[in-house]
C-alpha cells in the first residue's frame, strides 16, 4: 500500500512522546540528540541524516533513485542497499559496520541541501520519520527525539516538547570545521537557503524553548533540556 498521508496525521496520538530539536546548521542538534537519547534512554533520529541517505542514493545509484516515488519506495531502497539506522544518528551496512561517515561529504552536503527544497522529497522524509515514531512506540520507548529544521514547525507541530537550538554564526562555523575541515565554509549560505526556501523554511516552532548554545557546553545544554522536560 502506498503511503500518502502526512506524517503529522499518522502519529497524532503519539505526539505526547515526541521531543523535537530544530535549529540551523552547526548548532549542535545531532550531538545533543545523541547524548540526550543516551541520557534518558530514548529513541532518536536525525532527519538530516535521512535526507543525506536519499542524497547518497541519488548520487551513487541513479537507477535505484528513479524508483523512489514515495516513502515505501525509499524504505525498499534502503533495504536493498543493506543500510540500517542505529541509535537514530548512525547507519550500519549489512555487515554491521558503521558507515555513517560516507554520508557526510561536501558532495552529499550540496545534494541533500538541493533535494530538501523539493516538496515531494520532504514528504518522503516526513513519512519515514512517521514510521520511525511508530516503530519506536511499538518498542516501548517513552521519549522519541527527532532533530532537524522543520520538525516542531511542520512535521510534528503537536510534539509535547520543542527545542530550538541556536548559536552564533562564528561558533557554528568553528564547530563544523572541527568536525570536518572546511565544512563550515558554507554556513551562511546554508542559513539563507534554509530560511528562504519555499517548502518548510527554518523557523522557530511555536512554543519552542530557544537555547543559544554559543557559550554553553554540551552538558549545560542537556541540563537545560532536561529541566524543560521535567517542568
Amino acid at each position: 500500500m502506498v503511503f500518502r498521508v502526512p506524517a503529522t496525521r499518522v502519529v497524532k496520538s503519539l505526539n505526547s512522546q515526541i521531543l523535537s530539536i530544530d535549529g540551523p546548521a552547526g548548532s549542535g542538534k545531532t550531538t545533543v540528540t545523541k547524548c540526550l537519547a543516551e541520557k534518558i534512554q530514548g529513541a532518536s533520529i536525525s532527519s538530516g541524516l535521512v535526507y543525506r541517505v536519499l542524497a547518497f542514493i541519488c548520487n551513487e545509484d541513479s537507477e535505484l533513485a528513479e524508483t523512489i516515488h514515495n516513502v515505501n519506495d525509499f524504505k525498499s531502497a534502503i533495504e536493498c542497499l543493506g543500510f540500517k539506522f542505529r541509535n537514530g544518528c548512525t547507519i550500519k551496512n549489512s555487515k554491521n559496520q558503521d558507515i555513517t561517515e560516507i554520508f557526510y561529504t561536501k558532495t552529499i552536503d550540496r545534494i541533500s541541501s538541493r533535494i530538501a527544497k523539493k516538496k515531494e522529497n520532504r514528504l518522503i522524509v516526513s513519512g519515514f520519520l512517521a514510521f520511525f515514531v511508530k516503530e519506536s512506540w511499538a518498542k516501548n520507548f517513552d521519549t522519541i527525539i527527532i532533530e532537524g529544521r522543520d520538525i516542531g514547525s511542520v512535521v510534528f507541530p503537536d510534539a509535547k516538547w520543542k527545542i530550538y537550538l541556536d548559536a552564533s554564526v562564528e561558533a557554528r562555523v568553528l564547530r563544523r570545521n572541527q568536525e570536518r575541515d572546511g565544512a563550515g565554509d558554507d554556513i551562511s549560505k546554508r542559513d539563507r537557503s534554509d530560511k528562504d526556501r519555499k517548502n518548510s523554511p527554518l523557523v522557530v516552532p511555536s512554543g519552542a524553548l530557544i537555547i543559544d548554545s554559543t557559550s554553553l557546553n554540551l552538558k549545560e545544554v542537556i541540563a537545560l533540556i532536561l529541566e524543560h522536560i521535567h517542568e
